[in-house]
């Protein structure tokens, strides 16, 4: 299984999570940090069979992010917990 955190988002200035570009990410099991387009993580993550799990932390906060699609757009968006501190959305902007 490859597990990839998300570390930074690119969107326009109205960010929601059907709006985000770009995902940043670093893979744990090597440090290597890339970036996709938001398609292209999706449906690498979709198309896995669970072989690849992103996250969200800040701090000790972490929430696994789930594959979500409204009309045509397919996007990630975290697992609802309680905090927002580890929502896609507060992640900085690169």
């Amino acid at each position: 299984m490859t597990t990839i955190q998300i570390i930074a988002i690119r969107g326009g200035s109205n960010v929601n999570h059907h709006a985000i570009e770009r995902y940043k990410w670093q893979r744990l099991s090597d440090n290597v940090i890339g970036d996709n387009e938001r398609e292209d993580l999706v449906a690498q993550i979709r198309n896995s069979n669970g072989n690849l799990v992103a996250f969200v932390q800040v701090g000790g906060s972490r929430a696994n992010c789930e594959t979500r699609t409204i009309g045509s757009v397919s996007f990630l968006e975290t697992y609802p917990d309680n905090t927002r501190k580890d929502n896609l959305l507060s992640l900085p902007q690169f």
